[in-house]
């Protein structure tokens, strides 16, 4: 019977023997319902996954703001990218501040368009 048991224990390993490399995680990091008192940072934002979900959906908004009309594509470029106020845009591309308005509105409705779809279906 001891023979048998020695064998059992050997097969078993607790966690508390494991070291681990990030040092342990205790009681002190978890609140009494389990949850964490503060989450690992970006966990999950790594993972394979993620990443190559990150890359779809960029190469997904460069094809969609590769398809905006050259009006659109410069509106949002100016007013998202270059921060650029929509008086200075109506100046620059001489257009009406409701013609700049309307651009970008459309623009922006394409964008998140896209995202919405690739948010649903994974796909562009």
């Amino acid at each position: 019977t001891a023979k048998t048991r020695l064998k059992g224990n050997r097969r078993e390993v607790l966690l508390d023997d494991i070291p681990s490399p990030h040092g342990s995680v205790g009681d002190e990091r978890f609140s009494s319902d389990g949850h964490w008192l503060l989450a690992p940072h970006a966990w999950h934002h790594d993972s394979p996954e993620a990443l190559l979900t990150e890359d779809e959906l960029r190469e997904c908004l460069e094809k969609t703001l590769g398809s905006l009309s050259e009006m659109q594509g410069s509106v949002l470029h100016l007013r998202e990218r270059e921060g650029m106020e929509l008086e200075e845009i109506c100046n620059l591309l001489q257009v009406s501040l409701s013609n700049v308005r309307v651009l970008l509105h459309r623009a922006r409705l394409k964008v998140f368009a896209t995202l919405e779809h690739f948010e649903e279906t994974g796909q562009c």
